[in-house]
């Protein structure tokens, strides 16, 4: 099973227990507070990852640095990711339970690639359109992307709208490729 799977599925467990508990709010607070410590103290990342560290180590760790900043269950949870080897999916995890959280409250989360940062009315205006087309509140996230050269590419949900200038140029090519060569050269005949 791929590792995406895997990390989506203990999302779900993890996202079906703290809403049955009306945790949502927390276990959101708690699942960032972790993984933003990840990312800004590489060393706990690379420590919580490293598969020669035993489970134990890291379980007290964990239980050291969290117990009194996150829920119980948000730290049982965490010991459980350590007992089963998979707390390298952690940041995985984190972004499948929030895209689970944001669809229980009726959100659409959309990724927008971009060759240039959009200004902040670009992102209204391209949130309120979305909003429209889904018939549901919008969740942008932004991503710089300059390979694209210009234009968005667009992502909801498993769909994908790729209306940058790479795409469109990559379209024609494989138009181009499709073609005849009497086609290309503009013969009638053929």
């Amino acid at each position: 099973m791929s590792e995406a799977r895997i990390a989506r599925r203990y999302a779900q467990a993890y996202f079906e227990l703290m809403a049955e508990k009306g945790l949502l709010d927390r276990a959101e607070e708690d699942l960032k507070a972790v993984v933003d410590l990840a990312q800004e103290v590489p060393e706990f990342a690379r420590l919580l990852s490293h598969r020669g560290i035993p489970a134990a180590e890291k379980k007290g760790l964990l239980r050291r640095l969290f117990a009194a900043q996150v829920s119980p269950l948000t730290l049982n949870f965490l010991l459980l990711l350590c007992d089963r080897r998979r707390e390298a999916l952690l940041p995985a995890i984190h972004r499948h339970f929030g895209a689970l959280v944001l669809e229980a409250r009726g959100v659409v989360e959309v990724e927008v690639r971009a060759a240039v940062s959009l200004s902040e009315e670009q992102i209204q205006a391209l949130q309120a359109s979305l909003s429209r087309v889904t018939g549901r509140a919008v969740h942008l996230r932004q991503r710089l992307e300059p390979g694209l050269l210009g234009g968005l590419v667009v992502k909801v949900g498993d769909r994908v709208f790729d209306g940058s200038i790479a795409g469109r140029l990559n379209r024609l090519k494989e138009h181009i490729k499709g073609m005849r060569i009497e086609e290309l050269r503009g013969d009638r005949a053929g």
